[in-house]
Formats: structure tokens, C-alpha cells, sequence
């Protein structure tokens, strides 16, 4: 909790601190007006002429248009404080979750995981703005206490005291309620929302099966259990106001009421005015004190979902810089899969040459390129590259010299230029047009190059624009995972061709079942066999 505070709080002190000072401002100036209204009821307003008056209810009425001026100053600033913080906090988790063991996407949901980004970051920084009141709130209840203290009897004392302990039990007993609802909808939100992602994901398949019955019920099923857990904790809330507001009500006619009929304490009617003010705000102020810390057991499971990422480990990396690939290497490699295991043979490519590997679904293909690449890093075995271990090398430096390219197809909206430089405006048009040529894009160029309808472009035209942005970024090794797989033969050949005759010094491996084009290639392994060609 310690360091998503100060994450919150980076550079947001001068926010907070000004928020403080004008909230300080405010106390003090309600005890002013407060006893400015005590003289201005007790001089009996009503039947005198005195100018007096005139001027004391113009200093009130001055100093309520000023307070509320600085009230609106206080929520401009308060929700500054708070979406800078969250701000803060969803940049630090994002770094977090990208620079993360890919092992972490595949254990957990992508729905999942955007669940917990987006909601604990929304509910624990809302409560990060609120403590800072906290200091505040527990001076205003003093200030409050020491102005009814003043105008009220010492049995309505009294009774304003024991009125305390009451609220107290309700507040521990129905937070208690609050908290375990709470946990129990966050719990079913997650998984509600990442079943929508998937389901919406799925909707090709779901209009092609005709399974919309199971993935409706389903979702209204979870629905269901989430609208009753949030039944519950509104109820349970709303219980909690309306026993606050009973109180807030009732105590003002108690205490005046008591101290009437005490006919050795009279009251005045400027005491009258200020019990049946700050009586009311009194117990608003021990309100959010309770708030506070109901909102604290609430957010309770929001704290644990955030910092779950935020101790997130690190994906390894080694501290020597890859300058160059001399060749890359693998050595009695094996990777377990839960309970299967799958065994690779021994195989060793040099720089510049060019690879095609083959082998049945399941062989572990794609896994050999994701260990290389170091998406996967609890391999067996030993994977050299220029003759030295590949965990020794900075993770960085070796995705700037091997580059993987899966069936994963990402395009962002935008125009081409920016699919293909990431928004670097200085890129050379004359690589641009080389490029283009090389992965057949030139004529798809001319056509759509303003704005990108990720929608409507074909799965053969998202693979060539992901090599052309492999192929910029100039790898000495190009591993390529079925990426051609979506192309008819002949435009599939013409592009390796292209991409082989362009670089010769590149070190390309691809993966896959075409056969046909494996005369383009220095070597084909086939894994099923453990056979090199």
C-alpha cells in the first residue's frame, strides 16, 4: 500500500498541499460565521433598528459567497488530485505488466487483467484523495465540537457523546458486511469481464456454431450473481446513511429540547441556531471519518488486485549487450508443458542462413522461437547465441537483433506510414518504398495509406504489414511463425524470395507446411523425423 501511495502522490503535492490550505480556510471559517451568527441572533434582529446588524449580515453573507467560491475551487482541485494520481498509477502499472514474465498472460485473462488495470486503479485512488481529508476531517470535528460545547448544555453534551459509541457499532458491524461484499464482486466482475472479452472475441464463431444460448445464459448467470452481491452492499450502505441521518436529525431537537427544560441552563436563541447548525455538520465530519474508513475495507480487495501487479516480477535479463548473431544453437532443450514434455534435437544455425523447420502441430516449434526470443524462460536444456548462453545477454538487446513474428496479428488504427514506423515522423521514404515492394504492399499503399480500417483489412494483408515492421528494424535474425500461412503459394513464394534475394546477410527461419517452397532454403529441419536437410 506504501508504494502505491507514493505513485499516487508523484508530483501531486503541491496539488494536495493547496487542497489542505483552502480545506483549512474553510474550518476556520465556518467557526468564524459561527459565532458572527451567534451575536447577529442574540442582538433579537427581528425588532431592532440597530445599522449594526445590517453590517454583521453583510460580513456573514460575504463570507459564505467566499466559501463558496473556494468550494468550487476545492472540487476543481480535489479532481485533479485524483485523475493525476490515477494517471500515475495506471502508467507505473502498464510499464509493470508489459515488462512482466509472458507467463503471466498466459496464466491469466486478458479480460482479467484489464479488470484489475482499470477498477483498482478508479476505487483505491478515489480513497488516496479522500485521506488526504482525513487530517481535515478530524480538526473540523473538534472545531465542531468546541463551538456546540459553547452553545449547549452540559447534559447535551452528554447525550452528543453517547451518541458516538452508537455510531461506532453500527459503522463497525455494517462495514464488516460492506467488506465482504465487496470482495466477492470484484471477484465475480473479473471473471465476468473477461468471459465478455472472450465472448466478443469469439463472435465469428458464435454466429457460425449458433452457440449464442450458452454464452447468454452464461453471462446472465454471472450477471445475476454479481447484481446480488451489489444488492447487498447497497443496502448494507444505505442502511449505515439512514441510521446517520436519524441521528443528524434527532440529536439538534434532543439537545435543545433538553436544555429548555433545564430551567437552570437557559439557552439563546443564537445557541438555538448554532446547535441546529453544527450539530448536523458535526456529525457529517465524524461521517466521513467513517467513510473513510469504510471505504477502506471496501477497496480492501482493489489494494490486493493492484498490488499484484504492481509486484510484478520483471521478465530476466542478463547484463551483456548482443552486438552481433554468429550463430544460434540448441543443446539436449526440452520444455515441459504440464505433465507433457517436448524434446527437441540438438540443432545449430549460423548467421546468414536461411531455415525452414517443420513439424506436426504440438512439436514444439513455436515454443523453440518463444524460448530463443525469451517470452518463455523455464526451458531445459541450454540455448547458445554466438557461442555463449542465452540468459547472459540484456533481453533488449537481443530482441533488437532477433526479431520474432507470430501468427499474432496487431494493427493499429491509423494511417500505414504509422503502422509501419510507430509514429517516428524522420523514417526514410526510400526504404519505405523498398519495403513495400518486398512484402507486395504497394498497390494496398496507394489505397488505404490515410487511415487503417483494422476491421476490414485480410489476415494476408495484416501478416505483410507485420514483416514490413519486422523487416524495418533491420534484425540480423528474422524468425517468422506461420506468418505467411494466410497467403495463397505463389505470392507466399515471390515475398521469401523477395525478402531473401533484399538480404542476404539476414539470417532467416520460418515455420512451415509448405513443402513447395523449401528449395529457397540453405536447410530445412524437420523436427518430426529429427532430420536436417
Amino acid at each position: 500500500m506504501n508504494k502505491s501511495i507514493k505513485i499516487f502522490f508523484h508530483k501531486n503535492k503541491k496539488k494536495g498541499a493547496i487542497l489542505l490550505l483552502f480545506l483549512t480556510f474553510n474550518l476556520f471559517s465556518s467557526f468564524f460565521i459561527s459565532e458572527k451568527t451567534k451575536i447577529l441572533m442574540n442582538k433579537n434582529f427581528l425588532i431592532s433598528e440597530n445599522t449594526s446588524i445590517l453590517k454583521l449580515l453583510i460580513i456573514i453573507v460575504f463570507i459564505y459567497l467566499i466559501l463558496l467560491l473556494t468550494n468550487v475551487f476545492i472540487s476543481y482541485i480535489s479532481h485533479k488530485l485524483l485523475y493525476s494520481g490515477i494517471k500515475n498509477l495506471r502508467n507505473y502499472m502498464l510499464s509493470k505488466i508489459i515488462d512482466t514474465k509472458f507467463e503471466y498472460f498466459i496464466k491469466n485473462k486478458i479480460g482479467n487483467i484489464w479488470g484489475d488495470f482499470i477498477n483498482s486503479t478508479n476505487r483505491v485512488s478515489s480513497f488516496y484523495k479522500s485521506l488526504i481529508l482525513l487530517p481535515i476531517n478530524i480538526i473540523q470535528s473538534i472545531v465542531y465540537f468546541y463551538i456546540i460545547t459553547k452553545s449547549s448544555s452540559k447534559i447535551g453534551i452528554l447525550l452528543l457523546l453517547l451518541s458516538l459509541p452508537i455510531i461506532l457499532f453500527f459503522t463497525f458491524f455494517l462495514g464488516k458486511k460492506i467488506k465482504f461484499h465487496e470482495n466477492k464482486v470484484l471477484n465475480i466482475y473479473r471473471n465476468l469481464y473477461g468471459e465478455s472479452i472472450e465472448t466478443f472475441s469469439a463472435i465469428k464463431q458464435i454466429k457460425l456454431l449458433k452457440t449464442k444460448k450458452f454464452f447468454t445464459e452464461r453471462f446472465n448467470k454471472m450477471h445475476s450473481l454479481m447484481n446480488d452481491e451489489i444488492i447487498k452492499t447497497a443496502v448494507y450502505s444505505e442502511t449505515w446513511t439512514s441510521i446517520l441521518n436519524i441521528f443528524i436529525n434527532i440529536l439538534p431537537i434532543l439537545i435543545v429540547t433538553i436544555t429548555i427544560l433545564l430551567k437552570n441552563e437557559p439557552i439563546s436563541q443564537g445557541n438555538i441556531i448554532i446547535l441546529y447548525t453544527f450539530v448536523p455538520i458535526f456529525i457529517n465530519s465524524i461521517k466521513e471519518i467513517y467513510n473513510l474508513y469504510l471505504s477502506f475495507l471496501g477497496i480492501t480487495p482493489y489494494i490486493k488486485s493492484m498490488n499484484d501487479i504492481l509486484n510484478l516480477e520483471k521478465e530476466y535479463s542478463g547484463s551483456l549487450i548482443l552486438k552481433n548473431v554468429n550463430s544460434i544453437e540448441f543443446k539436449n532443450f526440452s520444455y515441459n508443458y504440464d505433465k507433457k514434455k517436448i524434446y527437441i534435437p540438438d540443432l545449430k544455425i549460423n548467421s546468414s542462413e536461411k531455415v525452414m523447420i517443420l513439424g506436426e502441430s504440438g512439436r514444439g516449434k513455436s515454443t523453440l522461437f518463444n524460448c530463443l526470443i525469451g517470452l518463455f524462460s523455464s526451458y531445459n536444456g541450454e540455448i547458445l547465441i554466438s557461442n555463449l548462453e542465452k540468459k547472459h545477454y540484456d533481453i533488449n538487446s537481443l530482441r533488437e537483433k532477433i526479431i520474432l513474428l507470430s501468427q499474432d496479428r496487431v494493427i493499429f488504427e491509423g494511417s500505414l506510414e504509422k503502422n509501419l514506423f510507430f509514429n517516428e515522423d524522420n523514417f526514410n521514404k526510400n526504404d519505405l518504398k523498398r519495403i513495400l515492394k518486398i512484402v507486395k504492399l504497394e498497390k494496398f499503399y496507394k489505397n488505404n495509406n490515410r487511415n487503417l480500417n483494422k476491421d476490414k483489412i485480410s489476415g494476408g494483408e495484416k501478416a505483410r504489414i507485420n514483416l514490413a515492421q519486422a523487416i524495418l528494424k533491420k534484425p540480423d535474425v528474422l524468425l517468422l511463425d506461420e506468418v505467411l500461412s494466410s497467403l495463397d503459394e505463389k505470392m507466399e513464394k515471390d515475398i521469401l524470395e523477395n525478402l531473401i534475394k533484399e538480404y542476404p546477410n539476414m539470417c532467416i527461419v520460418v515455420i512451415s507446411h509448405r513443402l513447395k517452397n523449401s528449395n529457397l532454403f540453405d536447410k530445412v529441419i524437420d523436427l518430426n523425423n529429427k532430420y536436417v536437410y
